[in-house]
């Protein structure tokens, strides 16, 4: 039921002007955990945040993880215990 109400929740994770796409979650307790490819300056990268059970975003803006050529479509995947972010780095 939580993933249910989290999914008919809107709230911004960013609210920059420049373009966000392919975005990919995954939840891993106590945490949601969102990466999403981002031209914002100095370059294009893959960003991250870390969202609450109950919705709050912790990471704000989100945390750089890559930074480099053009980057496309981050996927996640989890163990139970960790994250595993992949994404291709050019064409």
């Amino acid at each position: 039921m939580l993933l249910l109400l989290l999914f008919l929740s809107d709230f911004a994770i960013i609210s920059d002007s420049v373009m966000q796409y392919c975005p990919s979650a995954g939840y891993l307790s106590p945490y949601f955990y969102v990466f999403w490819s981002d031209t914002r300056p100095p370059k294009n990268a893959i960003y991250g945040a870390r969202i609450s059970r109950t919705g709050v975003v912790i990471d704000s803006g989100g945390r750089p993880i890559y930074f480099g050529n053009p980057t496309f479509g981050a996927e996640v995947e989890t163990d139970g215990e960790n994250f595993l972010v992949v994404f291709r780095d050019s064409c």
